[in-house]
């Protein structure tokens, strides 16, 4: 049971990491042609509170409203982020300032799902971009190779 643990582990680490790093990266390539609608903030502030495990939340919240293909729509305005496990600060604060509530705004809409509204193509993070690679092979050496040595100690014979 806890072989298919440690891959189902790995391969969720790796899905998670890696995953979102290259859908970044498809919709960066594709981000010229994604439709552009014009929109209003209707909402921007700043969360900073610590969630129940203790750990900082600081992130910008920005809602907005626009109308696509004659549909209106309301909904948190994505930033495309690649890997965060490193946050910024500064850009959390850089995206309140830039987009003021009531300000008019491009947003793209992705055509199959157009109650995602992107507003901004976030700097790619590139600590996390090294990091998550990293910490994959680091969790496959530690599992794997803790497998492969407890194999060893317990099937030697003297």
């Amino acid at each position: 049971m806890l072989g298919i643990i440690k891959y189902i582990g790995f391969f969720i680490l790796f899905g998670l990491g890696i995953g979102q790093s290259l859908l970044y990266r498809k919709i960066k390539r594709n981000w010229s042609s994604l439709p552009v609608v014009r929109g209003k903030i209707i909402e921007s502030k700043l969360i900073d509170h610590n969630d129940i495990d203790g750990n900082r939340v600081y992130k910008a919240s920005i809602r907005c409203r626009y109308n696509h293909l004659g549909t209106d729509y309301e909904s948190e305005a994505t930033v495309l982020r690649s890997a965060q496990l490193v946050p910024s600060f500064n850009y959390e604060n850089q995206l309140v300032q830039r987009y003021k509530k009531e300000s008019n705004v491009e947003i793209r809409v992705l055509p199959k799902k157009p109650d995602v509204a992107i507003i901004e193509l976030a700097p790619l993070n590139k600590t996390s971009v090294i990091l998550v690679p990293l910490i994959i092979v680091g969790y496959a050496f530690l599992v794997f190779g803790y497998g492969w040595a407890m194999h060893e100690i317990f099937t030697f014979e003297s």
